[in-house]
């Protein structure tokens, strides 16, 4: 990023209340500090820029899409879409 960095960005995004879904993408290896930093900055979820985290990430997008859509229209009472599918295998391992 050419402003700040993606933990910088995600502080900043907390900082100012902002309580959804972060995924933050990143080149650094496992193990390293920059890396470190960023996991633990406040994003939910931390992914590789490789191939098999682009398709978890375009799958969780399509998915999360899909079940805006049937929540817009059932009229907001929820849907059938389970996102736990795409979370379920991951191909990185989640924060916590």
């Amino acid at each position: 990023m050419p402003e700040m960095t993606g933990t910088e960005a995600t502080r900043a995004i907390r900082a100012a209340g902002y309580a959804g879904f972060i995924l933050g993408m990143t080149g650094d290896p496992v193990g390293s500090q920059d890396r470190a930093d960023f996991e633990c900055c406040g994003t939910d979820r931390v992914v590789d820029k490789e191939q098999a985290a682009m398709r978890f990430v375009t799958k969780l997008i399509l998915e999360r899409a899909a079940l805006r859509r049937e929540r817009a229209q059932s009229g907001g009472r929820g849907g059938s879409v389970d996102l736990s599918t795409a979370m379920a295998n991951p191909p990185v391992k989640p924060r916590g």
